[in-house]
C-alpha cells in the first residue's frame, strides 16, 4: 500500500456508511488513508487503506484520536452522515499544494446543503468556518482540540484561533460536500443534537464579545450566525484547555462528557 497523501479521520457509530465513504475517496487519484474511531465495530473485512480503532469517549475526544493516528502529509475531518463529489481528494489536495502559506491556512470543502457559513451576518469580510478542515499535521498540532467540547465545533475553534493569529480558512470550489439524516433520531442522535447546542454555544462564548451564556436564546443558538449585537474577538475568550495524550485516552473521556 502506498503511504497516504491524505489522512481522513471521523468520529463514527454508523459502520455501514464507512464502505460507502471509502468508494466515494477512491474516486480520487490521491493516496489516502480513512481513520474511523468509535464505539461499533465493523462487520465486514476493511480495505488496508482503512483503520478502525475501538473507543467509547466522546466524539470531540475521538476526533483527537484520529488526529493522532493520521500519517498523511495533510489531515482532515469529515463526519460518517457526510457525502462528495467525485474526485474529492483530488480537488481539495490539489488546492492545498497550490497555496503558498499553507502551515496558516485550512482548506474547507464548498457546502452545497446550506451554503457557506461566514463567522457573521453573510459578511465575507469575516471568517469562513471551515466544513471538512484540511490541514498539514503542523496545523493541527499548533491548535488541538479543547476538552470542553463534547463533538463540535472543535475544527470552528481550531480555525478562529488559526485566525486570530493571521492565518486564513480558504473553500476549494470543486471539492463539494453536504450531509443527510436518516429517519428518526436514535439516543446517540438525540445526544449529539443536545450536545451540539452546548458546543455552539461554547464557541460563541470564547469568539464572541456579547455572548453571555449557555441559554442565552435557543433560537441564536440554531441560527448559522451568531447573535446581532455581537463582535467577533481579535482572541480567544479564555486560553486553550487541550485534550492531551494519556494512558486511558481510548476509555476515559477527558473535560466535558
Amino acid at each position: 500500500m502506498m503511504s497516504p497523501v491524505v489522512s481522513v479521520f471521523m468520529p463514527t457509530i454508523r459502520p455501514y456508511h464507512w464502505r460507502s465513504i471509502w468508494a466515494q475517496f477512491k474516486t480520487s487519484s490521491v493516496p489516502f488513508e480513512l481513520i474511523c474511531v468509535g464505539p461499533v465495530e465493523p462487520d465486514f473485512a476493511m480495505p488496508d487503506n482503512m483503520k478502525f480503532i475501538y473507543s467509547e469517549v466522546k466524539p470531540a475526544q475521538c476526533s483527537y484520536i484520529g488526529i493522532r493516528a493520521a500519517t498523511g502529509k495533510y489531515i482532515m475531518n469529515v463526519a460518517d452522515d457526510d457525502v462528495f463529489n467525485y474526485a474529492f481528494l483530488d480537488h481539495i489536495v490539489k488546492e492545498a499544494e497550490n497555496c503558498p502559506n499553507i502551515n496558516n491556512t485550512i482548506i474547507t470543502a464548498t457546502w452545497t446543503k446550506h451554503g457557506q457559513t461566514f463567522f457573521g451576518d453573510g459578511d465575507e469580510s469575516t471568517p469562513l468556518l471551515p466544513i471538512c478542515s484540511l490541514a498539514v499535521r503542523e496545523l493541527w498540532d499548533r491548535y488541538r482540540i479543547d476538552k470542553n467540547f463534547y463533538g463540535v465545533y472543535w475544527d470552528c475553534d481550531m480555525a478562529m484561533m488559526n485566525y486570530a493569529d493571521g492565518g486564513t480558512t480558504i473553500k476549494c470550489l470543486k471539492a463539494q460536500a453536504y450531509d443527510f439524516h436518516e429517519g428518526g433520531p436514535n439516543d446517540a442522535q438525540r445526544l449529539c443534537a443536545t450536545k451540539g447546542i452546548y458546543d455552539r454555544s461554547l464557541f460563541y462564548s470564547l469568539w464572541l464579545t456579547e455572548f453571555h451564556s449557555v441559554a442565552h436564546t435557543n433560537a441564536s443558538l440554531q441560527r448559522t450566525s451568531p447573535p446581532r449585537g455581537s463582535w467577533i474577538r481579535k482572541e480567544r475568550g479564555r486560553p486553550l484547555d487541550p485534550i492531551v495524550d494519556s494512558d486511558d485516552i481510548l476509555t476515559v473521556s477527558q473535560g466535558v462528557q
